[in-house]
């Protein structure tokens, strides 16, 4: 890059901006679902280059991010009963 962008200055920089820029520098490293999670965004997949099947949007803390705590720790573990787990999320429909 030659030049700057001249109307770009730090007034005009807002977290989306941030975030974006993020999301483009950091695009394949897997930081993207501990960032939804973090933030509370939202996951829109409806005007990516997804199958049809995977093209679906999730609302920010959709319990289909929580992870199941694996039936094996439960098991192992005196602390936890099965009530403990998150709950099983539903698939989502495109």
């Amino acid at each position: 890059m030659k030049e700057r962008d001249k109307s770009w200055n730090e007034a005009s920089v807002t977290v989306d901006d941030i975030w974006l820029q993020r999301r483009i520098e950091l695009w394949g490293e897997g930081f993207s679902f501990f960032d939804l999670m973090r933030l509370k965004k939202p996951l829109d997949r409806t005007e990516a280059n997804y199958p049809a099947a995977a093209a679906f949007n999730l609302p920010a803390e959709s319990q289909i991010f929580l992870w199941l705590i694996p039936e094996d720790e439960i098991n192992q573990n005196k602390g936890l009963n099965k009530e403990d787990n998150n709950p099983i999320a539903t698939i989502p429909k495109p």
